[in-house]
């Protein structure tokens, strides 16, 4: 379970580095607070929210859709 966290932080932060985003631009999108973004990038949120760690990811994924 913890690596899957660690996969899921580390493919939030690539994905948004990787569109130019700030952490701002992904709260804007996603509806997930940038503190809360900036906490489980730097991994200091130890277990977030499954429904969390999805707006994130679909939020990315889909930006240029």
């Amino acid at each position: 379970m913890m690596g899957e966290m660690e996969d899921s932080a580390e493919k939030i932060l690539r994905l948004r580095e990787l569109l130019g985003w700030t952490q701002i631009d992904l709260a804007k999108v996603s509806g997930v607070s940038r503190p809360q973004i900036s906490r489980i990038e730097s991994r200091r949120t130890k277990k977030p929210q499954k429904s969390t760690v999805e707006a994130l990811v679909n939020a990315l994924e889909n930006a240029n859709r």
